[in-house]
């Protein structure tokens, strides 16, 4: 699935103002963590994770948010 329709985007919008962990956002969307964090990212948005963003160096370093 390689690209975003509006709706997803909207959805992924919805989610992240909720608070919803970017897993679970990942698996209602059927993404990859990984390609739900990318499109945050470039879309600006915060999503919270349950797990530590993997080739961060620190947790500030991005927009995509760990609950650790």
């Amino acid at each position: 699935m390689p690209y975003w329709t509006v709706d997803q985007e909207k959805a992924l919008i919805d989610m992240a103002k909720e608070n919803v962990p970017i897993e679970e956002i990942a698996e209602t969307l059927r993404r990859s963590v990984d390609a739900v964090a990318m499109k945050a990212k470039r879309m600006g948005l915060l999503v919270s994770s349950a797990l530590r963003v993997s080739g961060s160096s620190h947790p500030s370093s991005s927009k995509v948010l760990s609950n650790e």
